[in-house]
């Protein structure tokens, strides 16, 4: 094969390798957030003004957002002891999710002082 017609085919492949995954869909952008948020120390249940080294974000998601997120967690999730048994709960992890009066809500936590993830639900 000739130099140039190697190059071509090269220059090919490499623009194909860049075509990003799921082209031609549409690609999610950001939008409005409707909720409320919590900044605190201590646990949800005894919670107290932060301090520099006890510091917790609590964000309570509602709306559009909080409907995507539930529709996103998949199944419900096995029911606990605290819960009503005919309650609709999805949580994984530190994301838990329940349809509500006003359609759904969601919660999220964060240690301010890590940075990682934290349960952001009690019973």
């Amino acid at each position: 094969m000739p130099k140039s017609r190697f190059f071509l085919l090269a220059i090919g492949l490499v623009g194909i390798a860049h075509i990003p995954a799921g082209q031609g869909q549409e690609l999610p952008e950001a939008a409005p957030l409707d909720g409320e948020y919590m900044v605190y120390g201590g646990g949800l249940g005894d919670h107290y003004s932060p301090t520099v080294g006890d510091s917790k974000l609590l964000l309570i998601i509602r709306g559009e957002a909080a409907r995507e997120i539930f529709e996103q967690l998949g199944p419900e999730t096995e029911q606990s002891v605290c819960y009503d048994p005919d309650a609709i709960l999805r949580w994984r992890e530190d994301v838990a999710c329940q349809p509500d009066a006003e359609g759904y809500s969601c919660t999220v936590g964060f240690d301010l002082t890590t940075g990682k993830s934290i349960h952001s639900w009690i019973c």
